[in-house]
């Protein structure tokens, strides 16, 4: 498999290697952690997946299963396959599929570009990266039902996408309500499930000056013993993410 991973790297330019097949008994540590020095060797600056070494499972076990060991075993990131997940200070990064399968399949059941909005807002607020698979046919097109919803995605993200660009996630931990995320001085929450009228936040270390709908409209907020406190009108709430900007 060496030839074959320096092949890919060295006459395509792969940039990333995304590996599977951990699992498998007879892969174990030295092989993974193996491999990833053999494949940083060929080109330094290659990002690998933590599949390449048993950092998901942990070996002989599933105790340390979806708890990523990035201490002890090779890898650049944890997958996490069609899940979220909660926040995390290592890379990760979810894969999602937009059907139900990886590979096409006719008549296929698609996510609504909402739900794949949120799925992205998420990973964003947990401070992970969002990888969308999306499956051609045998000929190599993509069906209009998928292209619609991409569009759809990146309608959304024309008219948010500085709330998700070049963001890292928190201050405020992920929870029912939804997600922040942050750059610079300016933080985004976003909204994706209102618990009560007033949506209230525990205390951060960062105090606000200013808090306004992405969109620009004033919102209702203040910011009690470190905590936050935000209110908007039912009217004004988006269905699928209300965004409100705070300036540190």
């Amino acid at each position: 498999e060496k030839r074959q991973l320096k092949e890919l790297i060295q006459d395509y330019g792969s940039e990333i290697i995304l590996l599977d097949g951990e699992w498998d008994p007879t892969w174990n540590h030295n092989r993974g952690s193996d491999l990833y020095r053999y494949l940083r060797g060929v080109r330094d600056d290659i990002v690998i997946s933590s599949r390449v070494d048993k950092g998901r499972y942990g070996e002989g076990t599933t105790e340390n299963y979806l708890r990523w060991n990035f201490q002890k075993y090779a890898g650049d990131y944890q997958e996490r396959e069609q899940y979220i997940g909660g926040f995390a200070s290592y890379p990760w990064e979810s894969w999602v599929t937009l059907g139900d399968q990886w590979a096409w399949r006719a008549n296929d059941k698609y996510k609504p570009a909402e739900e794949c909005i949120r799925l992205l807002v998420r990973s964003a607020g947990g401070n992970g990266n969002f990888n969308l698979n999306v499956t051609p046919m045998l000929d190599g097109r993509f069906e209009q039902q998928q292209k619609n919803i991409l569009l759809k995605i990146g309608a959304w993200l024309k008219a948010n996408g500085e709330s998700i660009y070049s963001t890292r996630g928190g201050p405020f931990q992920p929870g029912q309500w939804g997600a922040s995320t942050h750059r610079g001085n300016k933080v985004f929450l976003h909204i994706l499930s209102w618990p009560a009228e007033t949506l209230r936040l525990p205390p951060v270390k960062q105090t606000f000056k200013s808090a306004r709908l992405l969109n620009g409209a004033e919102v209702r907020w203040k910011q009690p013993d470190g905590g936050l406190e935000i209110s908007i009108p039912a009217q004004r709430r988006d269905p699928i993410d209300t965004i409100v900007e705070l300036t540190v």
